[in-house]
């Protein structure tokens, strides 16, 4: 039994209400016909009864069960278990079979029966049409499938709303005769505008109009019609006889008495109020049947749905190459690079700094390395011994150390032999035996001793391949073949500039002898062309870069194993002359005027000049703090123009020597300030100075210093990136300058790759909002539909989710699978790309970096959030949609 109490219905943008305070019951069973024009009311009365819609006001009651105080889940499960719905429309799910579309009912009641789906489908006389899909049937076919899917799961009411007005008239006829033959153990509800089908099958008649009942009536079973029998003539209720039966009346008239039928349809009666309460519970839509109808949301736009899939899946692998860059280690790479060195030392050296932003340090001159700065690197974890590279040279006057990356073949090398040296080292006999000893662990020794306690203490020992070089440009230094280096040991000044101890056997006449030859050929080449294809060969020569490297760390290198090498050079009157060519000096007058900036002076030690010249031009002994300058020098510093015929008109002055380091500061503090007279001109032709031996000394100490550092244990200094991207040392590897150039550029780009993962992840939202938008507006329908049947809100949630895991599953193994495949790929052309832009001939160690690290994190947290974003794209709208009405999403079919 139902109760209507009062039911009132407003419609948010309606002042009038559709229903207005209602009251009536329904019995269990018969065919019940609401009755009314369009708007009268009936439609709303009808979605009330089924739970389709809100109550505003009173109660319907059936069996106990208050639809006024249910909420949306309730009402669901009423449907479910109560309501079967028939529409005029049909609401049938067209991609399934009239079978499924019958059993879904049952399977939304988690009942399995296989033979009820059959009877029933005898019942409305579609055997044979079972496996057939509901599109192709005909109007009244559809019709009979939804009466089937009502009439299956056995519920207290079935409710039709205006089941025939698609229908033909015969179909009609065919529709209501099956209506009404069920009606017989069930409640059928029928919502029509046609009164003569209410007259013919109704049970009960309600109209309605405005809002309210205007007519509840009851059938009486009269069957209302002309009857003649032997005695009587009843004439049938306020009926209008046609002319046949007008004449059959008058031909019986006088033989029979006439009386009239009883009404058809009497004033409704008070339906006695049941105690037997239904009890509504909650069912579980079974599996196979979920899977069906996710599969079958999803058939419609499979197309769509693969190619969305696809350009998800890009942008994710996009996205992942790009995280990468986002999330670029460098120190990993320098680390790695570390971890895969064979080299015997890692190198660096002394700049400046001069763009912090860009991270650019100037190697035009030496950087003066600090006693701190080495402790600095102990103290940061260094395990390993540091040996200095210091500022002597072996070259002709003026002739500078190479820094940088100005090493190379058109500068420093002619004729495969190095201009210059670069650098003293002062190592250990372990460090020199690690570079050069032989299979027996011993260092062959070509010419002099390494014995420095005992032999030239002041003196260097040079490689085989720099004693070749400084040969080649100095031929008079050059001995007999057996002992061509013998020269070089027994000269104990060699060019006014330094002393050989040693030379040391490297084998690189072997080793580089096809190279070698190339270069011999370059350099006697005629014509450029010629020139050109040499080049190319020494450069792509497999050969070249092992020698570019050990040239410039190496074997153009000169070394000492004195502890004590830069004080001997310097208390050595007869070493280097060459003072404040590596520094920056100032010159101020007594009074404080600045006279020349940045300025070089080479001065010479007394003892020394003495020796070699002062037999032509003799020279008083004069004190520390006087100087004798060159004529030149004189006249440049103070402004005069002396000659050797006006030395009479030589004056006196006194100057300030502010010495400061190559790299120096507006603020910095001079290395040392010292006054001095000048006293007299020297009387050599040249740019020299004279100082007394202590004072000259005294000056060397500043200008003989490390620029440069190698450490013997290269795999420990993994841990130096961060200390060297902030401060003024640089590389003195190739191979490892490029990729610390590498590691900036990216640092650089970072930031570029970081927005554009935000306008990916952008773009892939929209992507996804709007797949999951479509894939749900295009369902929007049947969710109604199965919203009406009375499936759970989270059922239908959950077969769209399905569409979600499925997608991020395929996403997912089409991400891994991209980035496992194109991981290594874009690191190959990203690398090809530096290497064609990086001015570096030594590359090798290049080949093992990795710019773009694919780990776990990235592609577990790339899934997860497409996943995640999947999930949510689906959901929330799916959410949205249950908040409305499902007769609203059925009325709107959009």
């Amino acid at each position: 039994m139902i109760e209507i109490k009062k039911l009132t219905k407003i419609y948010d943008k309606q002042d009038t209400p559709a229903l207005k305070g209602v009251t009536f019951s329904l019995a269990d069973k018969g065919m019940v016909f609401v009755l009314g024009k369009s708007g009268s009311g009936k439609s709303t009365l009808l979605n009330l009864l089924g739970g389709l819609d809100n109550i505003t006001s009173g109660e319907i009651n059936l069996s106990g069960n208050n639809l006024s105080q249910m909420k949306e889940e309730e009402l669901s499960m009423y449907r479910n278990s109560c309501v079967g719905f028939v529409f005029q429309d049909f609401c049938l799910i067209d991609n399934l079979s009239v079978y499924d579309n019958i059993e879904l009912s049952l399977a939304l009641k988690s009942e399995y029966n296989p033979d009820l789906v059959k009877e029933t489908i005898e019942k409305v006389d579609l055997v044979g049409f079972e496996n057939r899909p509901v599109k192709k049937l005909s109007g009244g076919q559809k019709q009979r499938v939804a009466i089937a899917r009502a009439l299956v799961k056995s519920p207290q009411i079935i409710l039709a709303d205006e089941p025939t007005g698609n229908l033909d008239s015969k179909t009609s006829k065919q529709i209501m005769q099956l209506l009404k033959r069920i009606s017989k153990d069930n409640l059928v509800v029928v919502v029509s505008h046609n009164n003569d089908d209410a007259i013919k099958y109704a049970d009960r008649i309600i109209e309605i109009s405005d809002g309210k009942i205007t007519r509840d009536v009851e059938n009486t079973g009269t069957d209302n019609k002309l009857v003649i029998d032997d005695s009587t003539i009843t004439l049938p209720y306020q009926a209008v006889l046609d002319d046949e039966q007008l004449e059959l009346i008058n031909n019986n008239k006088d033989t029979r008495v006439i009386k009239q039928q009883q009404p058809q349809f009497i004033e409704s009666k008070k339906i006695s109020k049941t105690d037997t309460k239904i009890d509504i519970n909650k069912h579980h839509l079974k599996a196979k049947t979920f899977y069906k109808m996710s599969a079958n949301f999803l058939s419609k736009k499979w197309i769509g749905f693969t190619v969305t899939l696809i350009m998800i899946s890009l942008i994710s692998i996009i996205l992942g190459l790009c995280q990468m860059f986002v999330t670029y280690n460098g120190e990993k790479t320098i680390q790695d690079s570390f971890n895969n060195l064979s080299d015997n030392a890692f190198i660096v050296k002394k700049g400046n700094l001069d763009d912090s932003i860009l991270k650019r340090i100037d190697t035009d001159k030496l950087g003066r390395i600090t006693n701190e700065e080495i402790e600095n690197f102990y103290s940061i974890g260094y395990k390993g011994k540091i040996y200095t590279l210091i500022n002597a040279t072996m070259g002709n006057y003026g002739s500078p150390l190479e820094t940088g990356n100005n090493v190379n073949i058109s500068r420093n090398f002619k004729l495969f032999y190095a201009v210059n040296n670069l650098g003293l080292l002062e190592c250990d006999m372990d460090f020199l035996k690690k570079l050069f000893a032989d299979e027996n662990g011993e260092i062959d020794v070509l010419a002099g001793s390494l014995d420095y306690t005992t032999f030239k203490p002041y003196g260097m020992i040079l490689t085989d391949y720099m004693a070749d070089s400084f040969l080649f440009y100095h031929p008079d230094y050059q001995s007999n073949p057996n002992t061509p280096y013998q020269k070089l040991i027994d000269s104990d000044m060699l060019i006014n500039r330094f002393a050989v101890s040693a030379v040391i056997n490297t084998n690189y006449k072997t080793r580089y002898k096809e190279l070698m030859d190339k270069y011999t050929a370059y350099f006697n080449a005629s014509s450029k062309y010629q020139k050109d294809q040499l080049i190319d060969e020494i450069l792509g020569s497999d050969s070249y870069a092992d020698f570019y490297k050990e040239v410039t760390q190496y074997l153009a290198i000169t070394y000492s194993i004195n502890p004590n090498y830069r004080q001997d050079t310097i208390t050595y009157a007869n070493q280097s002359r060459i003072v404040g060519y590596f520094n920056s000096l100032d010159i101020y007058s007594e009074t404080g005027e600045l006279l020349v900036d940045d300025y070089t002076l080479q001065c010479d030690n007394y003892s020394w000049f003495m020796e070699k010249y002062g037999s032509a031009t003799p020279h008083p002994e004069f004190e520390n703090n006087e100087i004798y300058l060159s004529l030149e020098k004189y006249n440049e510093i103070f402004g005069t123009e002396l000659t050797e015929d006006t030395l009479d008109e030589f004056q006196e002055r006194t100057v300030i020597f502010k010495s400061y380091s190559a790299y120096r500061e507006l603020d910095e503090t001079p290395l040392y300030t010292k006054e001095y007279k000048v006293i007299g001109i020297s009387g050599q032709v040249g740019t020299h100075s004279l100082l007394t031996d202590e004072e000259f000394a005294f000056v060397r100490q500043y200008d003989v210093y490390a620029f440069g550092l190698y450490f013997d244990s290269p795999q420990n200094c993994n841990n130096f990136y961060t200390a060297l991207k902030e401060s003024d040392f640089y590389l003195g590897s190739q191979e490892f300058d490029a990729i610390y150039q590498i590691v900036d550029i990216v640092e650089v780009f970072k930031e570029y790759f970081g927005l554009v993962t935000t306008i990916l992840w952008i773009a892939g939202i929209i992507l996804l909002l709007s797949f999951c938008l479509n894939n749900i507006k295009n369902n929007k329908y049947q969710i109604g539909v199965l919203r009406a049947m009375g499936a759970k809100s989270s059922s239908i949630i959950g077969m769209f989710a399905l569409h979600s895991l499925i997608a991020g599953l395929i996403v997912s193994a089409l991400t891994t699978l991209g980035l496992f495949t194109l991981t290594g790929t874009a690191n190959t052309i990203i690398l090809e790309g530096f290497k064609s832009n990086i001015k570096s001939s030594a590359l090798t160690l290049l080949d093992g970096v990795e710019i773009l690290h694919l780990t776990g994190s990235i592609l577990l947290t790339n899934i997860g959030v497409v996943i995640a974003m999947l999930f949510v794209a689906s959901i929330i709208p799916l959410m949205l949609i249950n908040r409305i009405k499902p007769i609203k999403i059925i009325k709107s079919k959009d």
